[in-house]
């Protein structure tokens, strides 16, 4: 077997992180809810959420100039922005980050990247979506049904002429009210607020970084021509998460030679609106033939979230060597063509 050496021109701080994943189920999570320095992300701008959640959307943290590129890859935010964010919510240092969102985890899970590229190690990914949360919350489904109660009376009322009946259907919405005014402020789902990207002020604060799980172009760059020349002698893998219709339907109409191809679909649970179990996961990189020894690459050339996707999933079945590839086409092309 063949082997070539990665290197790359940044110079940054390094640390010994470890591999694994903690992934966290939706039912521990409910029990951590209001825990002393537990704190969940959202990594989308979700108008309810678990109780105490903070926002801190994908969006605002992205760094891409106006040719499409990331100014600070292989990162996927400037070290700056990222730590000003980080610095105006005021965590405790010792807190727990538990990260989750509404879209199977593709954005949750690359939120998790980055804390830990910066050098956060007390983190954990919530495998499943809020809206699967809500169904796992008595007290939910109690405050749902006072509200259908509600409805239907208010219904009833607006037919209704005869002043008693009248008097007993508010009598009934008062009780409901009030039934509801003691039960909201347990329910586990909340509204939950946001802040402005621009009221996003804080002082920077100085991390280690860690670039172990990350990939710049001219790092991919050298993973393909290894793996154009080697072929199945290489020591190389590289994975497309990318949709069918992100690889055919993209402006260039291309992608990334000698790869393998894997829809991060095919990672979901429909059902838990999470990913699949470890046990499924390591059978569907077993039928793709993946060698746990070889470096493996991951990357979507429509977004770095789908790559973030894979390589949590690779990650969490045992694959150590996995670096995530932050970029998109217009990052490839432009930085190759120069």
């Amino acid at each position: 077997m063949y082997f070539i050496k990665i290197f790359t021109s940044m110079i940054f701080v390094t640390f010994l992180m470890s591999n694994s994943i903690e992934t966290i189920e939706p039912k521990l999570a409910l029990k951590m809810v209001k825990k002393k320095d537990i704190n969940f992300i959202s990594a989308e701008e979700l108008k309810k959420g678990i109780t105490g959640t903070v926002v801190i959307p994908l969006n605002y943290i992205s760094d891409y100039n106006i040719l499409g590129k990331t100014p600070c890859s292989p990162l996927y935010t400037c070290v700056e922005t990222f730590q000003k964010i980080i610095a105006r919510f005021d965590f405790n240092k010792d807190s727990k980050f538990i990260f989750y969102d509404d879209s199977y985890g593709i954005n949750a899970t690359t939120l998790y990247h980055i804390f830990e590229s910066m050098g956060y190690k007390n983190i954990a990914w919530l495998n499943g979506n809020y809206s699967k949360i809500i169904g796992l919350d008595p007290n939910q489904k109690a405050y749902n049904g006072y509200l259908k109660e509600i409805e239907e009376i208010n219904r009833l009322l607006e037919n209704e002429n005869e002043m008693d009946m009248i008097k007993e259907y508010r009598e009934s919405l008062s009780q409901l009210k009030r039934k509801l005014s003691i039960l909201k402020p347990l329910l586990l789902i909340q509204n939950i607020d946001f802040i402005e990207k621009n009221s996003l002020n804080g002082n920077s604060i100085t991390r280690e970084l860690s670039y172990e799980h990350l990939s710049d172009v001219t790092e991919l760059s050298l993973a393909v021509d290894n793996l154009q020349r080697y072929g199945s002698e290489s020591n190389i893998t590289i994975i497309d998460s990318c949709g069918m219709v992100d690889i055919v339907g993209n402006k260039y109409g291309n992608y990334l030679p000698g790869v393998d191809f894997l829809n991060w679909k095919s990672l979901v649970n429909r059902e838990s609106q999470g990913m699949k179990s470890k046990k499924i996961l390591i059978e569907i990189f077993n039928k793709l033939g993946l060698e746990k020894e070889n470096q493996i690459y991951t990357y979507c050339m429509s977004g770095s979230e789908k790559a973030f996707y894979m390589s949590t999933a690779l990650r969490i079945a045992e694959y150590n060597n996995v670096k995530v590839f932050t970029g998109n086409w217009d990052t490839w092309i432009g930085d190759t063509i120069e």
